[in-house]
């Protein structure tokens, strides 16, 4: 869909927070065409990224179905039923949450294919719902699967390079928490040598050094973790704007931990 005054793309329409069909989806009725389409769709959008924000999920959360029930773009609809899913899962309703990640990937598969390599971002965000509670099994699957799928990558595409070394970093978790050592090890190090390859100073390659440093913190190795957290700090990018929450949240992160692995010693 072509970008314009009065057009509606994902990247315009849900900015802010991030992460969803879950419970209490209404039945399809079919798009809205034309500009009262358009400007029906930009509304409830717009108005739920504002509930959420304001902390009122149940708002929320019917305003992004009811935004769902208004496209039938494929681009769009995975990032709304995300954002469905964490609504559910700030009102605690665990079932909803991974239902509305499950049905992200499923339209994430009808638009990309089902074996893409660009899957890779949904199903890394698909294990991180199940991780967060406690099916790291299930987990582990999509992102052995993600790995799998990241084979048929362009080797140089920044998005690759990015979802690829996330899925080695949350399969290093798994398997660190499972006593699986060496592997989590292995795991990192793959990580690591495709995170160099970003950026200096982007904002990816920053996050993915976070990740890692969090990662050998969590288990022992913080001489490690303070270095790759000093690493991360110095790609994070020096005058960010203001309005890019996502980058912003990054950049608060690396700060913190870096505090916290300073005062520790």
């Amino acid at each position: 869909m072509p970008a314009g005054p009065g057009r509606t793309t994902p990247g315009s329409l849900l900015r802010g927070h991030s992460r969803g069909v879950g419970s209490g989806v209404g039945p399809w009725k079919g798009p809205v065409t034309g500009a009262e389409g358009e400007g029906a769709l930009q509304y409830h959008a717009q108005v739920a990224v504002h509930y959420f924000q304001r902390g009122d999920f149940e708002r929320a959360r019917r305003h992004f179905e009811q935004a769902i029930s208004l496209t039938e773009d494929p681009a769009l609809l995975p990032l709304l039923y995300q954002k469905v899913g964490n609504c559910c899962g700030q009102l605690g309703d665990e079932v909803g949450k991974i239902q509305a990640y499950i049905t992200a990937l499923d339209r994430a598969l009808v638009y990309h294919g089902r074996d893409s390599w660009e899957l890779g971002r949904h199903r890394n965000e698909l294990a991180l719902v199940f991780m967060e509670y406690g099916h790291m099994d299930t987990a582990a699957r999509h992102l052995a699967e993600a790995l799998r799928q990241a084979e048929r990558a362009p080797a140089g595409n920044p998005h690759y390079l990015a979802e690829t070394a996330k899925s080695h970093l949350l399969a290093a978790r798994i398997a660190c928490h499972q006593g699986r050592m060496g592997q989590g090890d292995a795991q990192v190090e793959q990580a690591l040598a495709l995170a160099w390859r970003l950026d200096e100073r982007g904002i990816s390659r920053a996050s993915l050094l976070y990740m890692a440093a969090s990662l050998r913190a969590e288990f022992g190795d913080r001489g490690e973790a303070r270095r790759l957290i000093d690493a991360a700090y110095a790609c994070c990018p020096a005058d960010p704007d203001p309005a890019d929450q996502d980058t912003i949240g990054v950049i608060r992160l690396i700060t913190d931990l870096r505090r916290q692995l300073a005062q520790t010693g």
